[in-house]
């Protein structure tokens, strides 16, 4: 069985998406202009720095100190605007519907911790879309984003013994043998879709009520609250762009949260990664160095993080200042500035915003 990175058109039309939003990019702040100068001074926030010892992925943490004085972590956000890198898409063993099939470059924004030596993500990440029957959907959108426009949203379904493609208004766009030349001309549908690994890998199942996505630019909350023993609960919430509430609510197995121990909290913008082997399959690249990419995640962030005080104690903590530490990935620590362009920094509310460009240098 065959696997391969997508045809030259599928590429192209990703290059070109790149240009096109690049050149209609909204102008950042002025901080963000000077960001890889001024990032190389001491950091906005007054974390700490170390060099961490996780590797194979293009990550911004910082992490809490472990302590029993809290039950969580809570903050306010953007998610960011992406451009992926053409040459970096994979085409999975099914085909352009496999669950698989999509970029080799994954931005995430998420939450965990560690308690106990155990270690938990949970939050966001670049998914692909699927709809409310749980079928895998497409996108005419050069930025592979449907951005909860439902006409730009496209899946396969059978009436009677005919396929046909419809999109997200249920409108007919294409039957029989029509439909698998339409579909050459759309690309997989993504958004960021929840997502929590503690420590097996877990998403919303496809056609649920709590299986929503997150697009773009989109501002959101998010919080990870120790419930009990071996258990916290994600929330993350948002609206869209008619300011219909999305939100979601899970409590999610955590082993070593809720014993007694020292736990710590953290909160990490990333563009996580796979890599092709020589026989075509698909791995995370973690426990490797990064790989050279072109994709971009800018404009991400948070607007304000704090840690939840545990009872009796109430209230929060900013996390700013020299009690957080931010750690740094060991294959990215001597390029860190260049790679991660800082700004927005809000100290009394823990806020910064996150430029991740792996290319910069």
């Amino acid at each position: 069985m065959s696997m391969s990175v997508a045809p030259l058109s599928i590429a192209s039309q990703f290059l070109s998406a790149l240009s096109t939003r690049s050149a209609s990019r909204p102008a950042r702040p002025s901080a963000a202009a000077g960001a890889t100068t001024a990032a190389a001074a001491a950091p906005g926030l007054g974390f700490k720095v170390v060099r961490g010892k996780d590797r194979g992925a293009y990550y911004r943490k910082v992490e809490a100190e472990p302590s029993k004085l809290y039950k969580g972590i809570t903050g306010t956000g953007y998610l960011p605007q992406v451009s992926f890198d053409p040459k970096r898409f994979y085409v999975g063993p099914n085909g352009m519907d496999d669950w698989m099939t999509g970029p080799l470059d994954r931005p995430s924004v998420y939450m965990g911790g560690n308690a106990n030596g155990h270690e938990a993500d949970v939050g966001l990440t670049w998914d692909r879309v699927y709809d409310s029957q749980g079928r895998p959907t497409y996108t005419d959108n050069a930025e592979g984003s449907d951005m909860r426009d439902p006409a730009h949203r496209f899946a396969v379904e059978k009436r009677g013994t005919t396929k046909v493609l419809v999109d997200g208004n249920g409108r007919e766009v294409a039957r029989g043998a029509d439909v698998d030349k339409k579909l050459k001309e759309l690309r997989p549908n993504f958004a960021f879709r929840p997502f929590w690994r503690a420590p097996e890998w877990n998403n919303p199942k496809p056609g649920t009520r709590e299986n929503v996505y997150f697009y773009p630019g989109e501002k959101f909350n998010m919080s990870v609250t120790v419930l009990g023993k071996g258990q916290v609960r994600l929330d993350i919430s948002g609206a869209d762009a008619f300011n219909n509430k999305v939100s979601f609510s899970k409590p999610i197995p955590a082993p070593g949260f809720g014993e007694g121990g020292l736990e710590s909290f953290k909160r990490v913008n990333s563009i996580d990664q796979f890599y092709v082997d020589s026989k075509g399959v698909r791995h995370a690249v973690e426990r490797t160095n990064v790989r050279p990419t072109r994709t971009v995640a800018h404009s991400g962030g948070w607007e304000s993080v704090s840690l939840l005080r545990r009872p009796p104690a109430t209230g929060r903590v900013a996390m700013t200042g020299d009690k957080f530490t931010e750690v740094r990935g060991p294959d990215t620590y001597d390029r860190y500035h260049d790679i991660f362009h800082l700004w927005g920094f809000d100290k009394s509310k823990g806020g910064e915003r996150v430029d991740i460009v792996p290319f910069s240098n």
